[in-house]
C-alpha cells in the first residue's frame, strides 16, 4: 500500500522514524525523493551512500545562521 502524503511526511520527519530535518527532507523531495521506494533506483552504492552521509549533515544557510533567526 502506497503511503499517503501525510504518512510520507511523518515517515522522513518523525523522530521515532528518520527523523530529518524540515530542510533536508525538502531537498531530498526536490531531488525527487519522495517516498522510500525512490531509494531503490539507485544503480550505484557510492550515490546511495553520498546522499545518505548528506542526511546526516545540516543544511547550510545562506547568509549563517544569524541572517535566518
Amino acid at each position: 500500500m502506497p503511503l499517503s502524503a501525510l504518512q510520507a511526511i511523518t515517515f522522513w520527519t518523525e523522530q521515532a522514524q528518520m527523523a530529518l530535518p524540515d530542510r533536508t527532507h525538502l531537498k531530498l523531495v526536490a531531488d525527487g525523493l519522495t517516498t522510500p521506494t525512490d531509494f531503490i533506483d539507485f544503480p550505484d552504492k557510492d550515490d546511495l551512500d553520498a546522499l545518505i552521509l548528506k542526511c546526516l549533515k545540516p543544511a547550510k544557510i545562506a547568509g549563517g545562521a544569524a541572517v535566518n533567526a
